[in-house]
């Protein structure tokens, strides 16, 4: 991916394992902890609240710092940043 470095993707790599483990999407995102949580009282519908942060500290940082870098150096990801 242009943007990120080899340290960077050789650490989300350690961090992460093998990919083929993975069937979905959903396993990574729990993985990193960045997963919402749902905050909920009684039998009303809840909603999404912050991130869980019950998953891989390293690799949320790494995933993160990647991120920001591809926000500002990823000429593909730029316009999707700047419409956030």
């Amino acid at each position: 991916v242009p943007g990120i470095g080899l340290i960077t993707a050789a650490e989300i790599y350690c961090e992460m394992g093998d990919l083929t483990s993975y069937t979905s999407a959903s396993q990574i995102i729990k993985k990193a902890g960045t997963n919402p949580t749902i905050k909920q009282s009684g039998t009303k519908g809840g909603y999404y609240g912050r991130i869980s942060k019950q998953g891989n500290a390293n690799l949320r940082r790494a995933v993160y710092n990647a991120g920001r870098t591809l926000c500002v150096h990823n000429e593909a990801l730029k316009p999707f940043y700047s419409r956030l």
